[in-house]
């Protein structure tokens, strides 16, 4: 693991290396302590305009891995970006902290000062023309990470079982009885999704993705929504029970 993030964290090393080897990236204070991280203005501004920069980049790359559906993509960004022990992993693995100014009070959250170190290089790059960087160093993060997320994928490749499996594993989150129906379009490509029927509940779209052909399309939906099922940052939801007429 170690070994994959150096691929990463070697990068903005040698940035740092290369353009601030004896000066500090910005030379405003930044303010660390129990109630939060404060950043100088001007680089407040740069941590926004990075931020939206990787943000771009993050959601792109879930696409580039068929994870196109919001509801996976919400769980995604969860768990890889709202908890920022990532960034604090790579951030230390590379020692950038060094490169800042940094006033420290008491206890402080590493992981959010992380964030915002990452995002301020990003778009430090940007502003040197190093698009290619930041393409490596947000599509890097995602390939990292990501896979630590689920478990294996499952190597039955029986869609019966797969099926069954599924709407077991909803029934014990929802507690009622479900039914999952398909939905497909082919065009030049596959766009297959599932929708949860639940007992006396609104149909419910349950995962959407785009592929080439329909059959590992199908196989890879049926495996990808069990594995995000099966793990504690998912959640799922009932949709709006269907009003009877009086």
């Amino acid at each position: 693991m170690a070994r994959k993030l150096s691929q990463i964290s070697t990068k903005l090393s040698a940035y740092l290396n290369s353009h601030y080897k004896s000066n500090p990236v910005f030379h405003g204070m930044i303010q660390a302590k129990q109630s939060g991280v404060t950043l100088p203005k001007v680089m407040q501004i740069a941590f926004l305009r990075g931020e939206a920069l990787f943000r771009e980049r993050f959601f792109k790359r879930l696409e580039d891995k068929s994870i196109s559906d919001l509801h996976s993509q919400h769980v995604s960004y969860l768990a890889l970006v709202e908890n920022k022990a990532f960034f604090q992993q790579l951030i230390e693995h590379a020692d950038i902290t060094p490169s800042f100014k940094l006033q420290v009070t008491g206890e402080y959250d590493a992981g959010v000062l992380s964030y915002m170190l990452y995002c301020v290089l990003l778009f430090d790059m940007k502003n040197r023309n190093e698009f290619k960087l930041v393409d490596e160093l947000c599509f890097g993060f995602v390939d990292h990470f990501l896979p630590g997320l689920y478990p294996k994928a499952s190597r039955n490749d029986d869609i019966l079982t797969l099926k069954k499996e599924l709407v077991q594993l909803i029934k014990q989150r929802w507690h009622v009885d479900v039914s999952v129906k398909e939905s497909f379009k082919t065009t030049d490509n596959v766009d297959f999704s599932l929708f949860i029927h639940g007992n006396g509940y609104h149909p419910k779209l349950l995962i959407q993705q785009v592929g080439k052909r329909l059959k590992p399309t199908r196989l890879n939906v049926y495996q990808t929504i069990i594995q995000q099922l099966k793990t504690p940052h998912y959640t799922l939801e009932l949709h709006q029970k269907v009003m009877t007429k009086k």
